[in-house]
């Protein structure tokens, strides 16, 4: 397996970067927003939201209230093919 797709593994592994994701949108969500809605602090959830940038699960741009933070959808189409090669056609 190739270093890019075992990141975008080790950044689902985790609990709260999973409650990230789920939180994101792709019309986009800034630092605090998932601060208020994980209660992190706004240093640990700022870490685990570039790890996710760095395995290309999510994009970033910047605004002038602060970066925002959008899923990344082929970056999650590519682990649901994976998983979908593991089971098989129904």
């Amino acid at each position: 397996m190739a270093k890019a797709e075992d990141e975008k593994y080790k950044a689902l592994a985790h609990p709260l970067r999973r409650a990230l994701l789920s939180e994101m949108s792709t019309s986009g969500r800034t630092l605090a927003y998932f601060v208020r809605r994980t209660g992190a602090a706004p240093s640990r959830v700022s870490n685990h939201l570039r790890l996710m940038e760095q395995a290309r699960l999510v994009n970033t741009r910047q605004r002038s209230g602060g970066r925002v933070y959008n899923l990344r959808k082929e970056g999650l189409q590519q682990v649901l093919a994976f998983l979908n090669g593991l089971i098989g056609p129904s």
